[in-house]
């Protein structure tokens, strides 16, 4: 689903939020994202293909929460951006349910949120999601989860934190990362305004091969 225009302009405004950045190593490799075991993946034919969670397709009124603007981009391990990889999210809600929109809540005219979504990355690897602030709960911190499918690359998928979230700390499964994994799945998140702003680099093992013409 695309954008509508007056989000656009908030997208170019994220050039300048902060980004937790992949850390570099000499001849051009990228230090892959720590990987960590999601939860309550619904399965990709559940997983309908929007970017815009708090507003699915059909929805005159967006559903109500904090609403947070991700921008992502994908690299392999040589630090090159990956196009054209499927990325799917799935969450629970402000309210700390767990919940897809069905059919038949699509076709209601009630707001719905859409606890997950799929979109794919352009030509720099780059992609976009619109959604609501998660709950805290079950002792995990606010979080999102997050499956990478980029061909020849095997399937990636890990747990997305937000920067200095103050949950964070008593996360287990966040608390026992080293400190560059922490930073490896965090969202850095700008504030500023009204509407959340976050951005994050991942970047996954091996590398794509070189497409000739």
């Amino acid at each position: 689903m695309r954008l509508t225009s007056w989000l656009l302009s908030s997208i170019c405004l994220l050039a300048s939020a902060a980004q937790a950045e992949p850390v570099l190593h000499g001849g051009g490799h990228c230090q892959p994202t720590a990987s960590i075991i999601t939860r309550n993946y619904p399965g990709a034919s559940e997983i309908n293909d929007i970017n815009y969670l708090q507003l699915p397709a059909g929805k005159a009124i967006e559903a109500p929460g904090q609403k947070v603007l991700i921008e992502g981009q994908v690299l392999d391990d040589a630090c090159v951006p990956v196009s054209n990889a499927i990325v799917e999210i799935w969450q629970n809600d402000p309210y700390g349910r767990w919940i897809l929109a069905n059919p038949e809540d699509l076709a209601d005219s009630k707001p719905v949120f859409d606890g997950a979504g799929r979109t794919s990355t352009d030509n720099q690897g780059v992609f976009h999601f619109i959604t609501l602030f998660p709950a805290a709960s079950g002792g995990m911190a606010p979080n999102f989860n997050i499956r990478i499918l980029a061909h020849p690359l095997h399937p990636f998928a890990t747990v997305l934190y937000f920067a200095n979230d103050r949950h964070n700390a008593s996360d287990k499964r966040f608390s026992k990362l080293s400190a560059s994994a922490r930073q490896s799945v965090s969202i850095r998140v700008d504030d500023s305004t009204d509407l959340l702003k976050g951005k994050i680099t991942i970047v996954l093992w091996g590398k794509i091969p070189y497409r000739g013409y």
